[in-house]
């Protein structure tokens, strides 16, 4: 039979909140061994069609190390077009971290030659206006 304490509970009850924090210890130090931590930022990005579009471009093209920007507009060559895509490679290129950055407006050429090949800018010159 259950031994009855002075304010008319049981042993059993009285140690039940001390039964309970060991429990609790016991199951969040088990939680804190098994437990795996992971860097890959992927885990906390939402599952929405901008981030699978993401996944397929770093399964096709390589590693999260490369960010491919996508301009869209009417009509690229225009020279306005040329001009904003011009900037906006060259802020992106200032950016902390950012290696190097690739678009019609710095990449280079290469033509054939007499003297083999010939290496220069794609657009050696931004257009002024539209022709």
């Amino acid at each position: 039979m259950n031994q009855v304490n002075k304010d008319g509970g049981t042993k059993l009850q009285s140690c039940l909140p001390a039964l309970l924090a060991l429990g609790l210890s016991a199951f969040f130090a088990w939680v804190l061994i098994t437990a795996e931590a992971s860097s890959d930022q992927s885990l906390f990005l939402p599952g929405n069609t901008e981030v699978r579009k993401f996944f397929e471009v770093n399964r096709k093209y390589g590693n999260f190390d490369t960010v491919l920007v996508g301009v869209e507009c009417d009509d690229i060559l225009a020279p306005k077009n040329i001009k904003r895509l011009a900037q906006l490679t060259k802020s992106i290129s200032e950016l902390p971290g950012v290696d190097w950055v690739n678009s019609i407006t710095n990449v280079l050429d290469m033509q054939a030659s007499e003297e083999g090949v010939q290496v220069g800018p794609l657009v050696a010159k931004l257009p002024e206006n539209a022709q």
